[in-house]
């Protein structure tokens, strides 16, 4: 008794979440692209983080192998087929920052069951989640 409640409108963003795992504020192939494909070979600890992790992260190799994992319970199915397999998704992403586009990305990279099979939405999924 004798409280009012009183409310105010914001905006709140929602992250789609990053395939820049080191967070370094770029997307590169052989840092991001090279830690997904070896995760998704199920490399663990420094086999997935030794040489991988861009100089200038500010994250430990720990810290970076976590947004991995989150990426792959979350969001790195790039071509939308339900499961994340290193020789479709992972190569996606490679392939995407190595500034491949078109026909290029997604030839014989597109699992059968995607949902994502046109070089455009594969293209626009990843932009989206690039810093």
């Amino acid at each position: 008794a004798g409280f009012e409640f009183g409310s105010v409108s914001y905006d709140l963003p929602l992250s789609l979440g990053s395939l820049d795992f080191d967070q370094n504020g770029k997307g590169d192939a052989l840092t991001d692209a090279l830690l997904l494909l070896r995760y998704t070979f199920r490399l663990r600890g420094s086999d997935l983080t030794a040489g991988a992790i861009a100089s200038d992260s500010p994250l430990t190799a720990a810290e970076v192998e976590a947004n991995v994992a989150e990426a792959v319970s979350s969001f790195a199915d790039i071509d939308g087929s339900g499961h994340i397999d290193a020789l479709t998704d992972s190569l996606l992403l490679l392939r995407y920052l190595f500034n491949l586009r078109g026909e290029d990305l997604v030839s014989g990279a597109i699992s059968g069951d995607a949902d994502r099979s046109a070089s455009d939405d594969v293209e626009a999924y990843i932009f989206k989640r690039m810093p």
